[in-house]
Formats: C-alpha cells, structure tokens, sequence
C-alpha cells in the first residue's frame, strides 16, 4: 500500500495505527478529530506526503523531522500555536527541509525567527506586523509557496 486516505472518519488517535506500512507514501488524515501526532507514524520511514487539515492539533512532534522522504508537510486548519525550532534549519543533507510546508490558518510563534528580529506572528486572520525594517519582505526559506499567508 503506497496511499492511504482517511478523511472525514472521526478518528482521535493513532497511536500504533500504521504498524506494517513501511511501504506507504501518502497519507491523508483530513478533518479528523486528531488531538497528536506522538507514536503515530513508527516506521514509515517511506513516507512522502502528510495531509492533516483540519484536525485538533495544537503541535507538530520532532518525530516529523526524522523522516528522511517526506518533503510535504500539510498542516491547515489545526490549533498549532507553536513549531519546534527545527521547522527552520535545514535537514536532511537537503537544501531545504520541505518542498511544501502549508501551515494557514493555525497560530504560530516561530521563537528562533522572532529572537533575531525576523518574524513574529503570523494568523491567517490576524496579521501582527512585527518585521524588523531591515529585513526581507519574503520568507521563503521556512518553505512559504504562493498560498501561504506571509509571516510579516
């Protein structure tokens, strides 16, 4: 099984739900009742593609950064108020941790941007301008494509 998608099914857990898969590359978990991500996905170490939108989800776990494939990370529409500070630094002997990283519509601090004056917060509906001048008016090194609200 390469794709699996499980949309619109209530699931809250899963824990222990992809044992066996390795072979899997795209999973989507869309509008789902998803609280965490902790021990869902050991070994899919395949894995390409991770769809969660609109989920309860109010963090992204380190685990995600250990898979060596997924370069699309799709967290829409979650309660995620914070990402770790690996969100930002390059991974994986690649240039760029992800090819596609859509975060719109959560609350998210990026502490290491914010700490050198980059970038504070950004909330789809409630921009907070907290750009120092000198900077940049893109951020596409966190992986921001033409959808994705600017971090201003």
């Amino acid at each position: 099984l390469e794709m699996l998608f499980l949309d619109n099914n209530a699931i809250t857990s899963l824990a222990g739900a992809f044992v066996g898969l390795g072979s899997l590359q795209t999973l989507g978990l869309n509008y789902n009742a998803i609280t965490s991500l902790a021990d869902a996905f050991a070994g899919l170490g395949n894995l390409q593609e991770l769809v969660l939108n609109g989920n309860a989800l109010d963090s992204i776990p380190d685990e995600i950064f250990t898979f060596p494939s997924l370069h699309t990370l799709d967290l829409r529409g979650n309660s995620i108020s914070r990402v770790p500070d690996a969100i930002s630094m390059p991974s994986r002997g690649r240039g760029a941790l992800w090819d596609t990283l859509r975060l719109d519509g959560n609350r998210i601090a990026f502490p290491l941007l914010a700490e050198r004056g980059e970038v504070g917060l950004f909330d789809q509906n409630q921009p907070q301008k907290q750009r120092n001048a000198a900077q940049p008016e893109k951020a596409d090194e966190i992986g921001n494509g033409p959808d994705i609200p600017r971090l201003v």
